[in-house]
């Protein structure tokens, strides 16, 4: 009786420490997700204050703008300033859509988009040319190449206008100064999707670069390597791939063999 005692008091004893080690990697393991659910929070909070600071930047300068011109009565920069303030928080407003959305979809949160009719010609020249002047790259010009008949897009206009902003924005950031910004709207010949196509000269992308500008995080290894545009936190692009995933519609980089400062992105739906 008394062996059979032992082995049975053994027994139990194995089987209660097989359950405290189960508990103490359970209790790891949500350790561990809590750190990493803490730590994503901290990377969207640091996203979302980053790409603020750019449109809040720009909307402080203007209410200083504005107050020189209230002690000299200048009524129209006045009006001017009100309204480059309203383009400003249109802009943050579409850093918000764009960052939270994509963030959502990132963690399976689902998403209802709209098929909004979308001029793109008529839009993008707005759009590139409020905002040139809200980051002060006045001396940059736009060409735009619009094919005859091109049609009108079935997209969200709330994804269209983000992705388009986070596009135009690094194409003003990254380019030469005094150089041309070339937006063509036209349909591809072997699909027949439209496409619209952003060419810069700038900064030099990589051939081997094409795809991992694309990750979270992610910048081009000429501007990590010279420290210029240090600004950048490498998400914009990112946002605007998971947006368009969302939406059925693509993007891709194209480079210029002999000219390694021309870069094109290439939304195609």
């Amino acid at each position: 009786m008394l062996a059979n005692d032992r082995d049975e008091v053994e027994k139990k004893l194995t089987e209660t420490l097989a359950e405290l080690d189960e508990l103490r990697r359970a209790r790891h393991e949500n350790i561990s997700q809590i750190e990493a659910v803490a730590r994503q929070r901290q990377d969207d909070l640091m996203i979302i204050t980053h790409q603020l600071q750019g449109p809040l930047s720009s909307a402080v300068g203007t209410v200083s703008e504005m107050k020189h011109a209230a002690s000299n009565r200048d009524w129209e920069q006045i009006v001017r300033g009100l309204e480059d303030i309203g383009d400003t928080l249109e802009d943050a407003m579409l850093l918000c859509y764009m960052i939270v959305t994509t963030l959502a979809h990132e963690i399976g949160r689902p998403s209802a988009f709209s098929e909004d009719l979308i001029d793109a010609p008529r839009e993008l020249e707005l759009m590139a040319h409020r905002i040139r002047k809200a980051y002060r790259r006045l001396d940059l010009s736009f060409q735009f190449l619009v094919e005859h008949e091109f049609p009108l897009l079935k997209m969200d206009k709330n994804i269209f206008k983000s992705v388009f902003y986070a596009l135009l924005h690094n194409a003003m950031k990254y380019a030469d100064d005094h150089s041309i910004i070339i937006i063509e709207c036209r349909r591809e010949l072997s699909t027949g999707r439209s496409a619209i196509k952003l060419a810069t000269i700038g900064e030099p992308i990589s051939p081997t670069e094409v795809e991992t500008i694309f990750e979270k995080y992610e910048r081009g290894a000429v501007i990590k390597s010279t420290g210029r545009h240090h600004s950048g936190v490498g998400i914009g692009l990112w946002t605007a791939r998971q947006l368009l995933a969302a939406v059925g519609a693509t993007i891709r980089v194209e480079l210029a063999p002999t000219e390694p400062r021309l870069s094109s992105f290439v939304v195609v739906q």
